[in-house]
């Protein structure tokens, strides 16, 4: 099959196709391309990528959203009823913890409190990670050509900072923890750049239709037109 790039025309070697994945990357422009575009009956013979015409997620718990022709601003609450319940949790830790140390200092086994190093520091990163659960918020904000995400009141990694020119499409990707016996599914907000990486906007949502209404949001925003990134969910 000869296949040609839609955006610049050239024929794409077959060292540029990746049939596992159905996706190729043209040399000569860097496009990235849907394969199963390209099968017959796909469009192919019109020359055009295929958009997926999907229904549209408009509302989202939590997300809150300032726009207008310039810019955009997503803010993302971390705030829900597990953190609430991961407070008995946290003050029952540290109450053991606390415990143990008066009781090792009042008998004076200063020798012992090496012992209690280890639970002091598991339950002050507890209590943090149970703090920026409840305070915490993302922004997602797109200004000036550049997509910016951090994390705020409290100090949290995964800041994400890069030109919206590299952006080629906004997906969502499912995941699942084990829990007990039960497998929770959560959800990945992704990005895929130009040169075909992939960078996490922002994981481990539990609401599905909150990671679907970031990604239609910045997508719609950027004019992105929403095309198949092999390992996204189905909707």
């Amino acid at each position: 099959m000869h296949v040609t790039c839609n955006s610049c025309g050239r024929s794409l070697r077959a060292a540029d196709m990746n049939l596992a994945a159905m996706a190729a990357k043209c040399r000569a422009c860097d496009s990235l391309l849907d394969l199963r575009d390209l099968l017959p009956g796909n469009g192919a013979a019109s020359g055009a990528t295929q958009c997926f015409e999907r229904p549209p997620v408009t509302h989202a718990p939590g997300v809150t959203v300032d726009e207008s022709l310039e810019s955009l601003r997503m803010t993302i609450q971390w705030f829900s009823w597990d953190a609430v319940l991961l407070i008995v949790y946290c003050g029952i830790m540290v109450g053991c913890v606390v415990t143990a140390l008066v009781i090792t200092l009042a008998a004076g086994m200063v020798t012992m409190l090496m012992f209690l190093v280890l639970p002091l520091l598991v339950g002050a990163l507890f209590t943090y990670y149970v703090l920026c659960s409840l305070l915490n918020r993302t922004l997602m904000q797109v200004e000036h050509g550049t997509l910016t995400v951090t994390h705020a009141p409290l100090p949290w990694p995964g800041r994400r900072e890069f030109p919206t020119r590299d952006l080629s499409q906004v997906f969502v990707r499912e995941n699942f923890r084990q829990r007990n016996r039960y497998r929770r599914p959560y959800h990945d907000v992704c990005a895929l750049l130009q040169d075909g990486r992939i960078i996490v906007l922002l994981p481990l949502i539990e609401d599905v239709r909150k990671a679907l209404f970031i990604e239609q949001t910045l997508e719609r925003h950027l004019r992105i037109d929403d095309r198949h990134v092999p390992g996204e969910i189905t909707r």
